[in-house]
This record gives structure tokens, sequence and C-alpha cells, in this order.
């Protein structure tokens, strides 16, 4: 392959994720409306959703947070907020910053969005990956187009939209798209890299929640 067509095909390849990624937020916005993201608005919050956003809200408003653990919940006795199903590697990257987050805020709605984006993004690189193995014209124009359309079906699959009702760690259905694309492209890889590779993936899933582990785990399996 010459170089020309090399530059040509990894522009199409990035337009095609671009596209993706902006058609995939627009219909997220569609489907989830205003209300959700509005970062003031916490009317629409209940249930499970509302259990998550006191613990996330409670923990990062507490000066002597340890670890997990905090007492705004619990006192005078810490209590670990892993129990609220708050996705603690989040919870634990946003500790740094809390003090620069006003209180009050929810950003539940825009991880929904980014949930959808994310999903779109990893279904068409794990489509891509599918197609490398079944065709030689996977990065073609009909097939960028063949995974595109693949990855808009993964994104807007109904199942996403009805955990973002209730669970918010289970609708991060992306990290499982995203286990099934690493193991894809990893199954030549030497054995170090595979490890590495796929690892991270499930380190990923367990600080979000131990359900989406054992589904990830499945996906390596099987795939492998």
């Amino acid at each position: 392959m010459s170089g020309t067509a090399f530059r040509r095909e990894r522009r199409a390849f990035w337009i095609c994720l671009a596209v993706v990624g902006l058609l995939c937020a627009v219909w997220a916005r569609y489907v989830l409306g205003p209300m959700p993201l509005r970062v003031h608005d916490t009317s629409w919050i209940w249930s499970d959703l509302s259990q998550v956003y006191v613990a996330w809200g409670q923990y990062l408003a507490d000066p002597d947070k340890s670890w997990l653990a905090s007492v705004r919940q619990s006192h005078p006795l810490p209590m670990s907020v892993s129990l609220f199903d708050p996705m603690p590697l989040f919870l634990l990257l946003a500790r740094g910053v809390s003090w620069a987050i006003p209180d009050g805020l929810q950003f539940i709605g825009w991880y929904f969005l980014a949930c959808v984006v994310l999903q779109g993004v990893f279904g068409f690189l794990a489509a891509r990956q599918v197609l490398h193995r079944l065709v030689e014209a996977a990065d073609s124009r009909a097939g960028l187009a063949v995974a595109a359309v693949i990855a808009l079906i993964v994104a807007t699959l109904p199942f996403t939209f009805h955990r973002f009702q209730w669970h918010i760690a289970l609708s991060s259905q992306w990290v499982l798209v995203l286990s099934i694309w690493m193991v894809m492209r990893t199954l030549d890889s030497p054995r170090r890299a595979w490890w590495l590779a796929n690892g991270a993936v499930v380190l990923l899933a367990t600080g979000i929640n131990p359900y989406l582990t054992l589904m990830v785990v499945a996906n390596l399996c099987v795939i492998t």
C-alpha cells in the first residue's frame, strides 16, 4: 500500500469514528432530553440514582474522608461509600479535585451521554476488528460504513437506556464493548501484551462494578 493510500484510509477511519461519536451524542441527547444535562437540576434523580448521588455528594464534601470511607452517612463510625454502588474508581479520581466541584451539582446525565458515545466508539472499533478477520477490505469505504452501522446499532440498544432509569454503574455497558474490542485486537499479540491490555480492562470494570467484571471476564474467555 502506498503512503498516499494509507493516509487516505487513516483519514477515512478518523472521519467515520468522529461521525459515529457525534451521532451517538445527538441520539443520547434526544432520548435523555434536556433535564438530565442540567447540572443544577436534581428533580429527575430518584430511587437508586438518588442513593449514588447522595453518596458522591457526601463523600466529596467530607474534608476528613479516607480512601473510600466517610462518616457523613454513618457518624460517628466511618463507612465505605462502595456500599452505595458509586463507581469507586471514578470517585477516587474525583477526590483529588473535589475542592473545585461546587456542592449540589449532578453529572449523572452527562455520564449517561458519555456512556452512549463510548458504546458507539468502541462498537465501531470492535466491528472493525471483526471485519479485519473476515474480509481483506475492512478499511475500505464499504468496510468502514458497515462498522459504523454496527456501532450505531450497538449504541442504540434499548437495554442501555433502560438501565439509565435505575443504576449508574450498570449503565456502563461501554466497558463490555471495550473488552470485546481489546481482546479482538490482542488475539495475535505476545502473551505479556495480551495480559497487560486485557488485565487493564478487567481492572477498569472492577473499579466500576463487580458485575461488569464477571461479564468482561466472560467476554475474554469466550472470545479467546
